[in-house]
């Protein structure tokens, strides 16, 4: 592996910046070594956060697929009711369609059809 130049030189200027920090806190009367332990276990309880985070998020992912089949497990014997009466209005249509040879519905023509089954029952009554 080899490293440049402008690698180590970042590092000793990122160690330099470090430790002048660390020289002005100490001044200062803080305990360095202390802060930096909060910091690392801070970022530890970062670094485990985001993997339950991952951990919930992934569960809920392969979640997916089972709520997928008992959606469609919920629904259909739903859609297979509604297309039973989707065929049997077709059934229909296609029957008056035929009762009509499939033009127009048929129109009263000369008092032959009765509007109402009343109007049927009394032409009935009086033939």
């Amino acid at each position: 592996m080899t490293v440049s130049t402008a690698d180590i030189t970042q590092a000793i200027e990122a160690r330099t910046e470090s430790l002048t920090i660390e020289r002005l806190l100490k001044k200062k009367g803080l305990n360095v070594s202390r802060i930096m332990d909060k910091v690392t276990q801070a970022s530890a309880v970062a670094q485990r956060v985001t993997s339950r985070i991952e951990a919930r998020a992934d569960a809920i992912i392969a979640r997916e697929p089972g709520l997928d089949k008992r959606t469609d497990d919920a629904f259909s014997p739903h859609d297979a009711i509604l297309n039973d009466a989707e065929n049997t209005l077709l059934v229909a249509e296609r029957a008056l369609g035929q009762m009509s040879n499939g033009g127009d519905p048929l129109h009263e023509s000369n008092g032959s059809l009765a509007s109402s089954p009343a109007e049927a029952s009394a032409a009935t009554a009086s033939s």
